[in-house]
């Protein structure tokens, strides 16, 4: 049980760095009001975070 926890912890701080890089670039807020807006709101966000790590990484490529 111990190597199990070890082992999913180990994979949950990629996890975590994405997701507070993506926070503190876009803020953590939605200014949506309703939830189906809200949704689409943070795939917009998702999408444009994901857009702009390519472009910088396209130099390195």
């Amino acid at each position: 049980m111990q190597s199990r926890d070890l082992k999913e912890s180990g994979r949950r701080w990629i996890a975590e760095i994405v997701f507070s890089s993506k926070k503190r670039m876009l803020g953590e807020d939605l200014l949506s009001k309703k939830f189906s807006a809200q949704k689409v709101e943070s795939g917009l966000k998702v999408m444009f975070y994901n857009q702009f790590l390519i472009q910088s990484w396209e130099w390195v490529l």
